[in-house]
């Protein structure tokens, strides 16, 4: 590339030559008819001297074009040659060619700007002894030394003044275009990310809907704690998927907060009962307190507290062998303060100021015997950041740590608008009729098997084309809608049947996705989707929301989970 790049300098050089050389015959003619030089010695000389090298320049410029394979030498000759007729010329002329010597400065800037710094300063070089020897013996330019000794000055120092100030410009040029490529790439990462997350989770849907449905029917003890290895190890990976995600959008300061009103006591108490499970199977002891002083009603993003609380519990339960691991909440000042004690192996001292860095981990070491990513510590400590609070660490080794969040919640009086997921043995019979927009097979059998044992009957179509003409044919009272699909996605389909109802009844839409990111929760709400269901389903999932959504859909209040 960088070969191609100067040999077609090389052929721009040798054209602009030929052009240079026409446009100095005319203009040398010009001269000596206005100042009566016709017959003179200078107006002979000065021809054949243009002439002379028009011939040359010409010949050069057929010679590049016939043979455009690189040859360094050619550079050096066509350095030489240029000052070497310049120089002659104002040796020639003295101060009636005078005029000429902004081409004296472009030939040493032109092949600095071309092919580098060596050939400029070459240039400089070259173009300081040939000026040079003008001033040494050109009687006119000895006499005008001052003069001649301004635009000696020019020939050494404009070049590399001029030189500089291009590099500058080059610099912040390739700054930008690294810029523009960083842009591109990080579009490219979340466009990898959402893409990432939409093809594990859609098929994670399958696996716990149907391990989901599974659950409610009748099976031995053996099969039950099969299940419940499945059903643990998708939700795991699930995690893993979101902490990535998060992960990704703090680097790329893209994670947002939601804050709304929500029950903090009724968060902790969730986290806690799933993690009892696991505390249990290790004979850990896990406790809960929650200080009776501390009210339960708090303004914040309780998403993002849901996931602090349990990357923090999970720590404690992972690195704690035996004895327990408590969750405790109380007010300190006007902060809200989450502890977690453990006593587990406890954390080396030198190993205090990295456990908070992302991919890091008391024990980097291959045989470690605590599995993980080393993610959990270092984006509790960024989602913490986000939200205005601080996380600090007390612990000694082989005697347990606690890990402690203070946040700046606001409180309010009144309970809380957002409804908690419950969990019902058995869901509830709803007697509705709903829309299912799905493009995949499996997914399409799960949430119709869900939508069953709920009393809802479900009516399938495989894009938001279709979804759009069922809608005008036949009545339903909710809308499920996939998001990515083809022909016409579910965006675009939630468009047109809003704009269709005009000022009807709103009919409630549920988006049902595997790209959870909070950039599609935010254009589902822009387009007047009513609920927002992240892949995979459950059973308990898809009855809360449709509850909520049916609910709030009256009132235009668009709820999430």
């Amino acid at each position: 590339m960088a070969e191609f790049e100067i040999i077609n300098e090389e052929k721009a050089q040798s054209k602009a030559r030929v052009v240079i050389c026409w446009i100095s015959l005319a203009g040398f003619l010009v001269m000596a008819r206005t100042k009566g030089l016709h017959g003179s010695d200078l107006m002979n000389k000065g021809l054949a001297t243009i002439l002379a090298y028009l011939a040359f320049a010409t010949v050069w410029f057929e010679f590049i074009k016939q043979m455009p394979k690189r040859h360094p030498w050619r550079r050096n000759i066509s350095l030489i040659a240029d000052l070497a007729i310049m120089t002659a010329w104002f040796h020639l002329g003295g101060g009636e060619v005078a005029t000429y010597y902004p081409i004296f400065l472009w030939v040493i800037i032109g092949n600095g700007i071309r092919y580098g710094e060596v050939f400029l300063l070459r240039g400089i070089v070259l173009g300081g002894v040939g000026f040079g020897s003008v001033l040494y013996f050109n009687p006119y330019w000895r006499s005008h030394l001052d003069v001649g000794l301004g635009l000696m000055l020019g020939v050494l120092v404009l070049p590399i003044f001029y030189q500089g100030a291009l590099r500058r410009l080059r610099k912040m040029n390739d700054l930008k275009m690294e810029l523009a490529k960083s842009r591109l790439a990080e579009k490219a990462k979340d466009r990898f990310l959402a893409s990432m997350s939409h093809e594990i989770r859609t098929p994670m849907n399958g696996v716990l809907g149907m391990a989901d449905s599974l659950s409610r029917t009748d099976l031995d003890p053996d099969q039950r704690e099969q299940l419940q290895v499945i059903t643990s190890s998708v939700e795991s990976l699930l995690r893993t998927i979101g902490d990535i995600l998060d992960y990704a959008g703090m680097t790329a300061e893209k994670l947002t907060l939601q804050n709304q009103e929500f029950d903090l006591h009724q968060i902790l108490q969730d986290v806690v009962r799933l993690m009892r499970t696991s505390a249990e199977e290790r004979n850990i002891d896990l406790q809960f307190e929650y200080d009776s002083a501390t009210p339960h009603n708090f303004v914040g993003d309780p998403a993002r507290i849901r996931q602090v609380a349990f990357h923090l519990l999970s720590n404690g339960i992972k690195f704690t062998e035996e004895g327990s691991v408590k969750i405790s909440c109380k007010m300190k000042k006007d902060r809200v303060a989450v502890s977690v004690s453990d006593t587990g192996i406890g954390i080396p001292a030198q190993r205090l100021e990295t456990i908070f860095r992302c991919f890091e981990q008391a024990d980097n070491s291959t045989t470690r015997r605590y599995e993980g990513m080393g993610l959990g510590l270092g984006l509790i400590q960024q989602l913490t950041s986000l939200m205005q609070g601080q996380l600090t660490v007390k612990s000694k080794e082989g005697r347990g740590s606690t890990f402690t969040v203070t946040l700046p919640l606001e409180i309010v009086a009144k309970a809380p608008v957002i409804r908690t997921e419950s969990k019902p043995e058995q869901a509830p019979s709803m007697n509705l009729r709903a829309l299912v927009v799905e493009d995949n097979k499996f997914n399409q059998v799960v949430i119709s098997r869900l939508l069953s044992m709920m009393g809802i009957e479900s009516v399938l179509a495989e894009n938001g084309l279709e979804a759009v003409e069922a809608v005008e044919r036949e009545t339903f009272d909710v809308v499920y809608m996939d998001i990515r699909m083809p022909v016409m996605d579910g965006i675009e389909a939630t468009i047109k049947l809003r704009a269709r109802e005009g000022g009807s009844s709103r009919l409630p839409i549920i988006a049902v996705t595997a790209d959870a990111t909070r950039q599609v929760q935010a254009r589902c709400r822009e387009v007047g989707m009513d609920a927002f269901l992240a892949k995979p389903l459950t059973l308990n999932s898809l009855t809360t929301v449709t509850e909520n959504a049916m609910q709030a859909v009256d009132q235009r209040d668009p709820v999430l989970a």
